[in-house]
């Protein structure tokens, strides 16, 4: 997830600490319980771009 506003990136992962991770390169995770919730989140938060999850196995293939 991105904004363009490092601001309110930071108050959302502020008010959602529980839910919150960091993938491998350190980006912030958002983890939901369901594409309801997700979709929830993303209308509240028209702000954050909540992106699709990275796949890191593609990199791993040789």
């Amino acid at each position: 997830m991105v904004a363009d506003d490092a601001a309110t990136l930071d108050k959302f992962m502020n008010k959602n600490r529980s839910a919150m991770a960091a993938d491998l390169d350190g980006s912030p995770v958002f983890m939901v319980t369901s594409g309801f919730m997700l979709n929830y989140e993303k209308d509240r938060n028209p702000d954050i771009r909540f992106t699709d999850v990275k796949d890191y196995q593609k990199d791993m293939v040789a």
